[in-house]
């Protein structure tokens, strides 16, 4: 489904460049699942991805080492000033928080649409990683910090 959208209101001077801003941006949907390879059962699990004004979360209460999410509907623009995508997550091992300390941005390409994202949490010894496994384009790693 494409719309149409004028993605200059006249607040962004790097947008004025004296030409029309009506671009096509196509909204485009996948999945994203959390997928739990920490090593640890960890709980208060919550991913969000956020693209423009959307933000779609995933919370698990507990997720044991192997454990899979439900897969949830997100949504996502490709093409010219299509906005970003930006991936958080936070849980607990214990007592102890960890989380994505940044706003982290990994954009999700058209090719992905209709298919499954696996965030993937990983250790690496005493740290965690978490991993935006894309089916087509290009994956990313964060690094999840204690809180």
């Amino acid at each position: 489904m494409k719309e149409q959208r004028l993605k200059n209101d006249g607040t962004d001077s790097k947008k004025n460049d004296g030409l029309s801003k009506e671009v096509n941006a196509t909204d485009r949907n996948c999945f994203m699942q959390i997928v739990n390879n920490s090593g640890h059962t960890i709980t208060n699990v919550s991913l969000t991805h956020s693209s423009g004004d959307n933000n779609d979360v995933i919370t698990m209460p507990t997720m044991n080492n192997g454990d899979k999410s439900y897969q949830k509907e997100i949504s996502f623009e490709t093409g010219w000033w299509a906005d970003f995508d930006y991936w958080n997550i936070s849980f607990n091992i214990g007592s102890t928080v960890y989380d994505t300390p940044y706003n982290d941005r990994c954009n999700i390409s058209y090719e992905d649409a209709g298919k499954v994202i696996n965030c993937n949490i990983t250790a690496d010894g005493s740290n965690y990683n978490l991993e935006t496994e894309m089916p087509k384009s290009s994956s990313c790693n964060f690094v999840i910090k204690e809180n």
